[in-house]
């Protein structure tokens, strides 16, 4: 999978102009448009929606789990979902042949080991980045990547949702810095196009 990046350049004799056309024909941000309501859940001192405990639902995924073992072990592939939300490009280097993207990164995938009893008011737990380090996940990686970062200003820029099903959904803020090899015999009327490659 991969997300392709044109780019125009037109240059003035006084000012240096640069015209970035981004193409996300892969990339369906729906999801992102409208966020399902969910329910924000603690994991201490026993975090209540009306009736229901929610630590003690949370409590109960770790209860046999074995997160160095993927869903379905032994069974079909599990299917990973991915979605991209670019925020920014912001820079383009035709020197290093590379380019810098800031982005929203959403996966998706089915664990039934994390279903839980569907109880009023609560289809879906939100919760924090500390519970990522206890349920798999996705070994998803970019394969052109020279640099990246993960946002943690104030705090870790990631969360998991839990549906009563058992999928999962995990939403990331990401700055990349990508490799682009640029074929720069046509300056300045040169067109380039860049790709984000995702493997797993």
């Amino acid at each position: 999978m991969s997300l392709d990046i044109e780019v125009p350049h037109v240059r003035s004799p006084s000012l240096g102009v640069l015209i970035l056309t981004l193409n996300l024909a892969l990339f369906l941000p729906q999801t992102i448009n409208r966020t399902p309501p969910y329910v924000l859940a603690g994991t201490g001192g026993g975090s209540m929606l009306g009736d229901v405990n929610i630590s003690a639902i949370l409590d109960s995924f770790s209860v046999g789990y074995d997160k160095r073992v993927r869903p379905n072990y032994g069974g079909p592939p599990v299917e990973v979902g991915v979605t991209m939300y670019v925020l920014s490009i912001s820079s383009l280097s035709e020197v290093k042949m590379d380019f810098t993207l800031d982005f929203y990164f959403r996966q998706f995938w089915t664990d039934p080991r994390l279903a839980y009893r569907k109880r009023p008011g609560v289809e879906t737990l939100s919760v924090g980045s500390e519970f990522i380090k206890n349920i798999w996940v996705p070994d998803t990686f970019f394969v052109n990547e020279k640099q990246s970062y993960f946002h943690i200003a104030t705090t870790s820029n990631e969360f998991i949702r839990i549906h009563h099903s058992g999928s999962i959904t995990r939403s990331i803020r990401l700055t990349i810095t990508a490799s682009c090899p640029m074929g720069l015999q046509y300056f300045p009327m040169d067109r380039q196009l860049c790709h984000i490659e995702i493997e797993s």
